[in-house]
């Protein structure tokens, strides 16, 4: 059974001053935070359903958000272009299905599955699916 989408929170107390302006009493305050650990897909499958590919576009899914991070699943169909774009922090791209062609820096890379790319922030870049394809994106900050 997975957590993903369970709210968690950490209890702190803070002087009540905080609230109303001088008791020296305590108020329970409840941070949320993530659990220790989190099945965001046990399979390609359980990812595919997450996030169908629709004919003729690339569909983006919120997969997951921790701390410092931030992943997103794109469902691409065949053809499909994310057309170019930067990411305002670094990103780790994972092709986990289909091949697509990666167009950063002055190169395109044919990134089939299994391909991991890391691309600096700030950087221009373009992805174009050669099949149906889902990547997974890690905006790391």
């Amino acid at each position: 059974m997975s957590n993903l989408g369970k709210a968690y929170f950490i209890t702190r107390y803070a002087p009540d001053e905080l609230f109303s302006g001088g008791s020296t009493q305590r108020k329970q305050i409840m941070t949320p935070t993530l659990p220790l650990s989190v099945l965001v897909a046990s399979s390609l499958e359980a990812l595919a359903l997450q996030n169908p590919i629709t004919e003729g576009t690339v569909t983006p899914h919120k997969t997951f958000d921790g701390e410092g991070f931030r992943m997103r699943h794109l469902a691409f169909d065949a053809g499909a272009v994310l057309a170019e774009h930067s990411a305002p922090d670094p990103i780790i791209v994972q092709v986990v299905e289909g091949a697509v062609d990666f167009a950063v820096d002055g190169h395109t890379y044919e990134l089939s599955r299994g391909a991991i790319l890391h691309v600096a922030a700030n950087v221009p870049h373009e992805v174009t699916a050669r099949e149906k394809s889902r990547v997974v994106v890690t905006l790391l900050g």
